[in-house]
């Protein structure tokens, strides 16, 4: 069974967030040619797909618009990051979970 990174992240309610993530193993970042990878969060308003910025280099980004996050109230959101390396018809892997902290402006 292969593990599970805990990242917690922070938000303001009423701004706009990007988060850059890379994957990577020992031997460096992996390429997310043909990847979807999606944030599922316990929040309507900040599940989403990530985009993937540079597939060679495994970076993606995570961007929550103030048109979400006016939404929120002070909460504590659970979310989970899954890979999916053949697209959303192929297997699933999940590579992150956490706490999404929403604090008021």
């Amino acid at each position: 069974m292969a593990s599970v990174t805990i990242q917690n992240l922070n938000i303001k309610q009423g701004d706009d967030a990007t988060f850059t993530l890379v994957h990577s193993d020992d031997n460096g970042p992996i390429d997310l040619t043909g990847y979807t990878i999606v944030f599922d969060s316990s929040s309507e308003f900040l599940t989403q797909d990530a985009v993937i910025t540079s597939a060679v280099n495994g970076a993606y980004s995570l961007t929550f618009l103030r048109a979400d996050t006016e939404q929120l109230t002070r909460s504590a959101e659970s979310f989970k990051v899954y890979y999916y390396p053949a697209g959303l018809s192929g297997v699933r892997a999940t590579k992150f979970e956490g706490t999404i902290f929403v604090d008021l402006d």
